[in-house]
């Protein structure tokens, strides 16, 4: 029975394992590649990674709305180029979603310097400079939370990601459920916030929750 248990669990831990491995990344497709027309190029790039795009905008920046989502780089030599830049034209701002998302689109950008970027990727192929480089990638989970929120309502992520972790959710106890809206605590999953509102409930936590809208339970 003991030994029953013990593959019982580890297959529960490697499946819970393979999971956790899907992650959401932000990615911006900057003016440079807006102006010559390479969205579709560039997304087919992502896509035959193995990234799904689970969520997409095209807007125009104003200077401080660049300014802020660069805030970090304030003190840098670049920083006032770089806003300027990011403004000057449009941009596709979007949500992708896969195994170790993170890392998978970074490794599809490339290295900042197109000069050194490994052939095949999308900046060795497209852009122009260190500066007009064409994408933009988080580059660590903290960092695509932060940057996803900037840009998206929760509502607007639609697809991949939320129905893998849904999965895993439904192995733990609803913290709360306010009419259409569920919230389950997960840990390591979207750890950025601190409180998220669902119906008459503040539920409060410390490693993250994943809210879904219009859920059905999972079999």
């Amino acid at each position: 029975m003991m030994a029953h248990r013990q593959v019982a669990a580890t297959t529960r831990t490697e499946k819970d394992k393979a999971y956790m491995a899907i992650q959401r990344t932000f990615s911006i497709i900057k003016p440079d590649a807006t102006r010559r027309n390479l969205t579709g190029k560039i997304n087919a790039k992502l896509e035959e990674a193995g990234l799904r795009i689970i969520a997409q905008k095209r807007i125009h920046l104003t200077r401080t709305e660049a300014a802020v989502f660069y805030a970090e780089h304030k003190e840098r030599p670049f920083y006032d180029e770089l806003c300027e830049f990011m403004s000057s034209g449009p941009v596709i701002v979007q949500v992708l979603a896969g195994e170790d998302a993170i890392a998978k689109n970074r490794e599809v950008m490339g290295a900042t310097n197109p000069a050194d970027a490994a052939p095949g990727t999308i900046r060795a192929e497209f852009a122009n400079s260190v500066g007009e480089n064409s994408v933009h990638g988080s580059d660590s989970p903290e960092t695509a939370a932060t940057e996803i929120a900037y840009f998206f309502a929760g509502i607007e992520l639609v697809g991949w990601a939320g129905t893998v972790c849904y999965k895993i959710c439904c192995k733990l106890r609803p913290c709360a459920i306010g009419g259409r809206l569920a919230l389950f605590q997960i840990a390591g999953l979207y750890p950025h916030a601190n409180r998220i509102q669902g119906g008459s409930h503040f539920m409060r936590f410390s490693q993250g929750v994943i809210c879904l809208d219009r859920v059905k339970p999972f079999a």
